[in-house]
């Protein structure tokens, strides 16, 4: 199973609700983390900060953020050569996703 790793590349694979990123763009993974309110795992994928703090959409609570870029919801993303290895589908990707997160 493909991890997640700093340097790798990711997949959309769904769009982001106000635009910020679009399904079947492939992205650099330039940070990782967890959102400090519920833990939430968090992709950095250069995509440039617009405001200060960031609003978790998983508990809604607020948090302050100074980093440069935002920080998005890692479960929107595949690692890319989880989809080029030939015996991976999309199809066996979206039944490992959570419910509702397609």
């Amino acid at each position: 199973m493909s991890e997640y790793k700093v340097g790798g590349k990711v997949i959309a694979i769904q769009d982001h609700s106000c635009g910020r990123f679009k399904k079947g763009k492939v992205y650099p993974i330039l940070g990782l983390k967890s959102a400090p309110c519920c833990q939430m795992p968090l992709i950095d994928i250069g995509i440039p900060q617009t405001r200060s703090g960031m609003e978790c959409t998983a508990c809604g609570g607020f948090y302050g953020d100074n980093d440069q870029n935002m920080w998005f919801q890692r479960k929107a993303f595949v690692p890319l050569d989880q989809i080029e290895s030939p015996q991976v589908t999309y199809t066996k990707i979206i039944e490992q996703l959570p419910v509702g997160a397609n």
